[in-house]
């Protein structure tokens, strides 16, 4: 996102919109599709994308619980598998920090 200029076409286009609709467009400038070096596509970034293993949900397993007249709050539950989400993704944060993440302090 750019900041416009003040008293620019597009800082006065951005003024007559937000008086018409009660709000503006964002200032985006990309790249174009088809001609021109302007235009609203965003620039090509790279883009990593990183899968770790599933984080194992079973309801039974509190269904069960219940059924054996244990007390499993749902504050409890979410908290058990809020847990194994964030080793999960600490984890997998670990394995790959290095590979993407290279202009970091290391720690």
């Amino acid at each position: 996102m750019r900041q416009t200029v003040p008293r620019s076409v597009r800082a006065k286009l951005a003024r007559l919109l937000k008086s018409w609709l009660g709000f503006t467009l964002p200032n985006a400038v990309g790249r174009s599709l088809l001609f021109g070096k302007t235009g609203l596509m965003p620039y090509p970034k790279p883009l990593n994308v990183v899968v770790g293993a599933p984080v194992d949900f079973d309801p039974s397993s509190v269904l069960q619980r219940e059924q054996n007249n244990e007390q499993v709050g749902l504050d409890q539950f979410v908290d058990a598998y809020h847990e194994q989400y964030i080793k999960a993704f600490k984890q997998l944060w670990d394995d790959h920090k290095d590979k993407f993440d290279g202009g970091r302090r290391k720690s």
